[in-house]
């Protein structure tokens, strides 16, 4: 009563005393349809019984052929396990377990359109020995060949390695009855190698010879160079003289260096009392050399608070301690009272008066001040970007992170901190790193790169939006600033406006645009896979009478409930779309005959023939239907759908209610 009822294969005792007699009994398949009247009420069932001979008829034409060729059978096997369809003394009892030395398939049927289908079994068997026939001959062919191929391989490679191995075996009975020199290599005009190794020999036993000469001559020299080296003590004595001579004059000219060093030079004995001061350290700490020669160090620049020598280092300088040779940053006192800031590098010498500190001390409070305002800049500079929602980076020319703001640890749950000097394949990982590999080999290159890429990071999927320029010193690229931004929201807002540009906005169906591309497409598919396609052009019966007499809001209402009894009417792959006003079209695709479509379209029919719902008030209303039939797809689109409205307007013209089929 609520549909069509599709029965499975039976026998029907009293029907078949009624027909004429057959070797098997007569089997059927029930069919039963509801009969409605004009107003939908139920006036009847139309039922009717489908031989099963049919089936037979079929497999005897079509398929008991290439299985005999195959030495193969085949079953249809009910959803109880008995043979519907099979050799005829298994028809209508259970199909046997398979057997040893048999290789079977199955397949389940389903239905087609709307109709789940009876749930049928196809079942293939074929012996495994056929089936596996070509492999087997295959595999002994493979044997035989390997097997004739090591036969004459294997002598084959004896005689050529004695081959090689005679001039090595020459070589070695000539070196064991060598005594002292070493013996030339035989030739071979075959091998090369042979006669490089004897060359070599050659010239060994040259070089031998040579040696031996050099050694006889050196001994008879020997005595003349002793001779030779008493007179050049003499020589000696001189140039020490005339180099005591030249160090003075160099001590002096070390004094006037010191005097206009721009740091400032103060030296110290094992006293620690001030025995060096040059013009620097007078401007630098105010104290004139005058007044520091003689001095306590200490007395001069050590601050009150830290009047200990130790504290400044002068034992460990006039003592050769750790800190002798390092630069050292500390505090000293001005003149006047104020602390400077300085660097000092020192070295201990021990000389004949004892032990000697010199040191340099540069003022560095101009940089100090310098790095306290790069300092505060950077911190400016990290807050800024720590505060901003976007991944910002530097990474040098070895792909590693030298920077990057708090942003990578509130996405990708990795300490900032802890990226620095890690590469950005270890902390992205393979997959994405490759997705970014392209953009990094431009910018290393010297070009800046934008790109737009997905990603997942604890469990957020999002869209972003990369840039990277390129950090160029010198004409060199050294590294690689990186701004990242999370455009999700932007291409979600893309995504939404492209959906409604190609959804009416009324019914929810595809709209005009969205049509004419899926019938592109579709038609295209139809010429690759060679299936006919159907297109149906619809249009609701005299709407504009029901827009007049009731008003718009009804007939938005008539069109949105035509919409959803349309896409109930149809399958779920085929494309229905609203083109403009009460116009609707439908793509329907893998047809097989004519009779599709037009079956397709007695059931839209049927489906709008029941009253429409409309603020309670029920609506009778109709539609007129026309086809276009293409069985190749070769069709162009645009005379597709004339050729759907031309069948359109002639259902019209036949009354309409109705539908008309036009073929290309």
């Amino acid at each position: 009563m609520h549909g069509m009822f599709v029965g499975d294969v039976h026998r029907a005792l009293l029907l078949e005393q009624l027909l004429p007699a057959q070797a098997e009994p007569w089997r059927f398949v029930d069919i039963a349809t509801p009969v409605h009247a004009d107003d939908g009420s139920l006036r009847g069932v139309l039922g009717a019984h489908l031989s099963w001979s049919w089936a037979a008829g079929i497999k005897h034409d079509l398929v008991d052929a290439t299985l005999a060729q195959h030495q193969a059978e085949a079953f249809i096997v009910g959803t109880d396990g008995t043979v519907l369809l099979g050799s005829p003394e298994l028809q209508g009892k259970k199909l046997p377990v398979l057997r040893q030395g048999e290789l079977s398939v199955e397949s389940r049927t389903r239905g087609a359109g709307r109709f789940p289908g009876l749930g049928w079994d196809v079942v293939l068997r074929q012996p495994e020995s056929v089936a596996m026939a070509d492999f087997r001959a295959l595999q002994v062919r493979t044997r035989v060949a390997a097997a004739l191929l090591c036969l004459v391989a294997a002598p084959l490679l004896w005689l050529l390695s004695r081959r090689l191995a005679t001039p090595l075996r020459e070589l070695d009975a000539r070196l064991r009855a060598s005594d002292d020199a070493p013996p030339s290599a035989p030739g071979h005009p075959l091998y090369r190698e042979a006669d490089l190794l004897n060359q070599a020999l050659d010239l060994y036993a040259q070089r031998h010879r040579e040696d031996a000469g050099h050694l006889r001559t050196l001994n008879a020299s020997l005595e003349a160079r002793v001779i030779e080296r008493t007179a050049a003590q003499e020589d000696t004595n001189r140039e020490l003289a005339w180099a005591m001579r030249e160090r003075w004059r160099s001590e002096e000219r070390l004094r006037a260096i010191l005097t206009h060093a721009p740091d400032a030079y103060i030296a110290i004995d094992e006293h620690g009392k001030v025995s060096e001061w040059n013009r620097q350290a007078e401007q630098t700490f105010g104290w004139s050399r005058d007044e520091a020669f003689g001095e306590p160090l200490d007395t001069l620049l050590v601050p009150a608070s830290a009047r200990d020598p130790r504290r400044l280092g002068v034992d460990v300088f006039t003592r050769g301690g750790a800190a002798a040779g390092q630069r050292v940053q500390l505090t000293v006192r001005h003149k006047s009272g104020a602390e400077i800031p300085v660097e000092l590098s020192a070295a201990a010498l021990r000389t004949e008066a004892g032990e000697v500190a010199y040191a340099f001390l540069h003022d560095v409070s101009a940089r100090l001040r310098a790095e306290q305002e790069r300092a505060r800049s950077e911190q400016r500079l990290r807050t800024i970007t720590d505060n901003l929602p976007v991944l910002i980076s530097y990474i040098d020319k070895d792909e590693r992170y030298q920077f990057c703001n708090r942003t990578y640890g509130m996405w990708m749950g990795i300490d900032a901190a802890g990226m620095i000097g890690r590469s950005l394949a270890e902390v992205l990982g393979p997959e994405e790193y490759a997705k970014r590999d392209v953009h990094l080999r431009r910018t290393l290159a010297g070009a800046r790169a934008d790109f737009d890429i997905e990603s997942t990071w604890l469990g957020v999927h999002r869209h972003l939006h990369g840039t990277y320029v390129p950090d160029i010193v010198e004409g060199r690229v050294e590294g690689i600033y990186v701004l990242v931004s999370d455009v999700s929201a932007e291409k979600a807002a893309e995504t939404k406006l492209a959906l409604q540009a190609r959804t009416d906005s009324l019914t929810g169906l595809a709209n005009r645009h969205a049509f004419n591309e899926k019938l592109a497409e579709a038609l295209a598919r139809s010429r690759r896979t060679e299936m006919p396609i159907a297109l149906f052009f619809l249009d609701v019966d005299k709407f504009k009478g029901i827009n007049d007499t009731l008003g718009h809001a009804a007939g938005d209402a008539v069109l949105k409930i035509f919409a959803e009894r349309l896409v109930a009417s149809v399958r779920e792959t085929d494309t229905v779309a609203r083109l403009a006003g009460d116009e609707f079209v439908v793509i329907l695709e893998s047809l097989h005959t004519p009779a599709e479509p037009q079956f397709i379209a007695r059931k839209i029919l049927a489906t709008m023939g029941r009253p429409f719902d409309v603020a309670g008030v029920p609506l009778q209303v109709t539609a007129s239907i026309g086809i276009a039939w293409q069985a190749d797809g070769h069709a162009q689109p645009s005379g597709l759908l004339a050729m759907a409205d031309k069948a359109l307007y002639e259902a019209k013209d036949g009354g309409r209610n109705t539908f008309r089929l036009a073929s290309a």
